[in-house]
């Protein structure tokens, strides 16, 4: 796989405490050739190298750049994400091929870095609807999914927050993200809004006197004092566990006092919890 799309890891590592799972480049370049091996099966490497600026080619150019400068944690993050991305992917196929081709024609016209994100947000959020509720399931634009259209619909929209620099305040781009989704035609009691916070999380966490609670804290706070028409902010998160080096996606939903009926019980079903606070960890999203 490696020779037949140019791709080579040319790397000797020295003794170093945190790779020593990899402590031999062949060993890397075979956990390489596995994940080409899957991302060629679900959206054909050769139509993705075709140009440098596919946000694909990009991230194993990452990667590959995390290797080479011996930046073990960094490369292994990338790479279980990668490696994360690719089962939600052969879920979707498996489930709803139709969903699966909408979303590969996405991904291969794709050159913008920051849509990275709010790409690999919207297939992880199918893949667990479509691994975790029984009913239907329908890809749309506007809003993102639409759950059970002839019955009693629900829906679900997708977004992001991001930040490209320390300076920025990470709490001020969570608000920016939900004002800006506040004004669409479908935010109301039956839409839940579902945030991908994964890049805001980490940032929060480098400043070392944060904690987990303070961001949710704010979170439940800017929900209450704010008038917020969706039924309820699903957040979303990909957890990168170096100690364990793997990925988990986990998530929080907050329900508003005026969300629908049929949008609690779906998300009872979707995103279950245990007690008040305490969030099960959705199977479908774990990756060793």
């Amino acid at each position: 796989m490696t020779k037949d799309y140019n791709y080579a890891i040319n790397v000797k590592f020295k003794s170093h405490p945190s790779i020593e799972s990899y402590q031999s480049a062949n060993h890397i370049a075979k956990s390489m050739d596995e994940l080409l091996s899957e991302l060629d099966d679900l959206l054909e490497l050769k139509r993705l190298f075709k140009s440098s600026k596919n946000i694909i080619y990009k991230r194993i150019k990452l990667i590959e750049e995390y290797i080479n400068n011996q930046d073990a944690n960094k490369a292994m993050q990338e790479y279980t994400y990668m490696r994360l991305f690719t089962k939600h992917l052969f879920q979707i196929r498996e489930k709803n091929s139709g969903m699966f081709n909408r979303f590969k024609k996405d991904i291969i016209r794709q050159s913008h870095q920051i849509n990275w994100y709010g790409i690999r947000a919207e297939i992880g959020i199918a893949a667990n609807l479509l691994t975790n509720f029984k009913g239907c399931v329908t890809k749309s634009e506007s809003p993102d999914f639409i759950i059970n259209r002839t019955e009693s619909p629900v829906y679900i929209e997708s977004t992001m927050a991001i930040v490209n620099s320390k300076k920025s305040d990470v709490l001020y781009k969570i608000g920016a993200a939900i004002n800006k989704k506040n004004s669409k035609p479908y935010a109301n009691k039956r839409t839940a809004l579902c945030i991908d916070l994964t890049n805001i999380f980490h940032r929060f966490f480098e400043e070392q006197n944060n904690q987990e609670a303070d961001l949710f804290n704010w979170l439940n706070d800017y929900v209450t004092k704010n008038e917020i028409k969706y039924g309820s902010i699903v957040i979303l998160l990909n957890l990168y566990m170096p100690e364990q080096r793997r990925c988990q996606s986990t998530y929080r939903a907050i329900k508003l006092s005026h969300c629908s009926e049929e949008l609690s019980d779906f998300l009872d079903a979707v995103f279950p919890r245990i007690g008040k606070t305490a969030y099960k960890a959705p199977e479908f999203a774990e990756y060793s």
